[in-house]
């Protein structure tokens, strides 16, 4: 099912056929930072941390990720550093 012409479609292929790897990449990664937002703005504001992170990861990947690499990708420190 689509809500586009198939004028529109040739357009947007055209478009994704002229990126170079990169700019398809980069794309790709901006729509996933936007999902992120989303999902967490979603998320009760007490949920802080790799609590928060979790139910991220958990609403974006469902079950096409283990539970476990969840988790460990949830816990990681604040400041980043290792």
């Amino acid at each position: 099912m689509s809500d586009s012409s198939e004028a529109m479609l040739r357009i947007v292929r055209a478009r994704h056929a002229a990126m170079s790897p990169l700019e398809r990449m980069r794309a790709a990664a901006g729509l996933y930072d936007v999902a992120v937002r989303i999902v967490d703005s979603s998320i009760p504001d007490h949920v802080l941390g790799a609590d928060r992170r979790y139910a991220v990861f958990k609403r974006i990947h469902g079950d096409s990720m283990p539970e476990d690499a969840l988790r460990a990708a949830a816990c990681y420190p604040e400041d980043g550093k290792a």
